[in-house]
């Protein structure tokens, strides 16, 4: 039964507090969410007030509910915010209000009226299986002097813009790429006084305000910052960096404030701007990109261009004519494009431009970067045609250069200012691939070629055009076979042995390894789509194998195969001891839901549908979609069989179940250990013909060995490195990466590591 928002907002005049649900009969449906962080003046409010100098970010909701005719926006309790980087409260479900109470925002007023808004304190949340919404577009907003209740502006502190909740480093909303700068045209009058950035270096400190027009073309765009944590106030708290040249020279220029958005959002690289009423400071961060080509050779000035809310920023066509001789000098944007063949050899953390089709295209994951802050990335695969292996490229969300979330299987993406990353040889790798690329600061992505892109003539690019052309049967196949979407990224499988592992993070266990007493807390303290590495130390319980479809042949087995369903489950061994001293303790996650831990046959048809699951959870019900999770799951996935390893806590607090992928191996295979601690060399990818590789098989053969020695584990005391995966809102995946057995000169560390204090 739908309430009355109306209603509703008058019984709360009448009573400034509801804690009564029978008060508020009905039901309201949530239509938007929308996330920002708290700033000083919110903390000190806090009872009791948020501990000074604490860096931990605290993030703030505002929801919208309707009855089905009218709308309000509402405060969210800070309790319940992490319901929403749970994926409990979302977009179309319904809420009983059972705590509420009338608000007021100290020092804001309107029209001689205090600002007053809803603060939600209690909720329940109702779920229906058909979500179906009112007519969005004859919504209105209940009747509030409240301008913040109306407008895309939080209801409390000093914030003017929200964030995306998913990733809340990143501006929320479209507003920054329809306001951007002005563009000049011929019509305008031509600066008289324009300065080249060297003679700005040298006689800024002389020089009057406001400082010399510049005119300059954007050589590099860095990534927007978010610094609106705790103790900054600023009401639109946006930094983003360019890196800007003329023929003297190469700056760093900083954008701040509001209009750093919308500016950024248009300033691409091989922009010319013309910058007016601009500030200077000296250079705070000296670290710039390799510029490519005549750029690079450009020195540095070491001194920043600021451009604030107040300084003019116009865009100048290339063809403008009355500043053509000007455009003439500017440097231009060059490349260098790197192939498969020769990232292999670049220097570690070097810089490259990469051109590639790409496979493969993995589910975002978030991760916790510090202090609280939320970023997200996904792993992808291409080739180029220059070898048939491909390269792994991990690519952070940045929202607004490129967005991420519309990459998939079958496109050609071109990549600038990628990092070349080379393994250490103490780590472990899928398929013994040693050198992955990571996109850095500058990095920008482009998967539409036409020809006023600067890169199209390069011949790396026109190599794999060449290849996409020419080469009709390879990409047929490839089309058919190779192209995948989803599924947890495995390239690193870990490090070679527990000192390595210990290394990593420190010489000890203190402080790194969970105790069985808070493994619980650890799964439910995961948010929606997080990845999280953590340490367990512990017992095997019980180990079983979920036939896919694996191969029997005495001889390793490759090629592309894809599987439906499971086959047949077998158990390999049960640890009878440390079953009896569990009793009656179930694992902490029950539900387990293999399929998305591997990835799914791509299809082109299906586009529209992969899309919609591997992007975030609609924040907006204007562009929500009904989640399409049940109909991938049910397309052919790429696996020949999984194992299911049950572990217990050392001192059996917790017992959880953990999803082994086990990786193929020549002949002697590994007995079960050395498969848990990676002391084996697993098959590399094996050359199909031409730019085309094939993945090797798991077969029985390997099972038959970890059957025959599975129990040798049975009085060892491991050391697990697990990944912890919350991919739906009910479903958490342990992912078991290695298992390493404790030696005994380090039990006792280990024991007083799982012990609570």
């Amino acid at each position: 039964m739908a309430g009355s928002l109306k209603n509703f907002r008058s019984i709360l005049r009448e009573y400034k507090l509801i804690s009564d649900s029978s008060r508020i009969p009905g039901e309201f449906q949530i239509i938007a969410i929308y996330c920002y962080s708290a700033d000083s003046n919110f903390l000190k409010a806090l009872t009791p007030p948020f501990e000074e100098g604490a860096k931990e970010v605290i993030y703030l909701y505002d929801i919208v509910l309707t009855d089905g005719t009218e709308k309000l926006k509402c405060f969210l309790a800070l309790p319940l915010g992490h319901l929403v980087q749970k994926n409990i409260i979302k977009i179309g479900s319904y809420v009983q209000i059972q705590k509420a109470k009338l608000c007021y925002l100290e020092g804001e007023y309107n029209d001689s009226h205090i600002v007053q808004y809803v603060f939600l304190e209690a909720i329940k949340i109702l779920e229906y299986s058909v979500v179906a919404f009112p007519d969005l577009a004859q919504l209105r907003f209940i009747t509030s002097t409240n301008y913040r209740e109306t407008q895309l502006v939080p209801l409390v502190t000093g914030r003017k813009c929200y964030t995306y909740p998913w990733v809340p480093v990143y501006p929320h909303g479209e507003e920054w790429i329809n306001d951007g700068p002005l563009e000049f045209s011929d019509a305008d009058n031509s600066p008289q006084n324009i300065f080249i950035l060297q003679n700005v270096a040298d006689d800024w400190m002389r020089m009057p305000k406001p400082y010399p027009t510049i005119f300059v073309r954007v050589l590099a765009r860095g990534m927007l910052y978010y610094y609106g944590f705790n103790k900054n106030d600023k009401s639109h708290p946006f930094m983003a960096k360019l890196v800007i040249g003329d023929s003297s020279s190469a700056s760093l220029c900083v954008l701040f404030g509001k209009g750093a958005m919308s500016l950024y959002y248009h300033a691409l690289p091989g922009t010319i701007l013309l910058i007016e009423g601009y500030s200077i400071s000296k250079l705070q961060s000296p670290l710039f990109p390799r510029l490519r080509g005549a750029a690079g050779n450009l020195p540095f000035i070491d001194l920043e261009i600021v451009i604030g809310d107040f300084t003019s920023v116009r865009i100048v066509p290339p063809d403008n004519n009355s500043l053509l001789m000007q455009i003439a000098l500017l440097p231009i944007i060059e490349f260098s494009f790197a192939n498969q063949s020769a990232i292999d050899l670049a220097a570690d953390e070097s810089t490259v431009d990469v051109i590639g089709l790409i496979t493969h295209v993995t589910l975002f994951h978030r991760f916790m970067y510090k202090f609280g802050k939320f970023h997200a990335r996904c792993y992808l695969e291409l080739i180029d045609g220059s070898s048939h292996l491909p390269f792994v490229v991990i690519i952070y969300n940045n929202v607004l250069r490129f967005p991420v979330e519309d990459l998939h299987p079958g496109q050609v993406l071109v990549g600038t200012h990628m990092k070349v990353c080379h393994l250490q040889d103490s780590m472990l790798s899928d398929h013994q691939i040693r050198t992955y690329l990571k996109s850095t600061h500058y990095t920008e992505l482009f998967t539409s070629h036409g020809p006023s892109n600067l890169y199209v003539r390069y011949p790396a690019v026109t190599a794999v055009a060449s290849f996409i052309r020419d080469q009709q049967q390879e990409i047929d196949f490839i089309r058919s076979n190779v192209l995948r979407a989803g599924g947890i990224p495995t390239f690193f499988r870990g490090y070679r042995s527990l000192e390595a592992y210990k290394e990593s993070f420190g010489h000890s266990f203190a402080g790194k390894m969970i105790p069985g007493a808070y493994w619980r807390l650890a799964l439910d303290s995961l948010i929606h789509r997080e990845r999280r590495c953590v340490t367990l130390g512990g017992f095997i319980v019980q180990v079983e194998y979920f036939d896919i479809q694996t191969v029997n042949s005495p001889q390793p087995v490759y090629g592309w195969s894809y599987g439906s369903n499971v086959v047949s489950r077998r158990t390999l061994f049960v640890n009878i001891k440390a079953r009896y001293k569990l009793g009656n303790i179930t694992p902490l996650n029950t539900r387990l839901d293999e399929k998305l831990m591997f990835p799914s046959q791509y299809a082109s048809e299906h586009e529209e549908r992969f899309k919609a699951y591997r992007k975030f959870p609609s924040v907006d019900a204007t562009d929500w979609c009904p989640p399409s999770d049940d109909e991938i799951e049910s397309f052919p996935v790429l696996s020949d069989g999984y194992y299911i390893v049950t572990i217990a806590s050392l001192h059996y607090q917790a017992v959880l179940q953990c999803i082994y992928i086990p990786e193929p191996s020549s002949k002697p295979h590994p007995t079960f250990i050395e498969t848990l601690n990676g002391n084996f060399e697993a098959l590399p990818l094996r050359n199909a013909g031409s730019y085309i590789y094939e993945p090797p098989r798991y077969t029985w053969d390997e099972v038959k060995e970890v059957n025959r020695t599975a129990s040798e584990v049975c009085d060892k005391t491991f050391v697990f490195a697990v990944e912890l995966h919350r991919p739906k809102t009910d479903v958490i995946q342990a992912h078991l990466k290695r298992a390493y057995v404790c030696p005994p000169d380090q039990i006792g560390e280990a024991m007083a590591a799982d012990r609570v204090q």
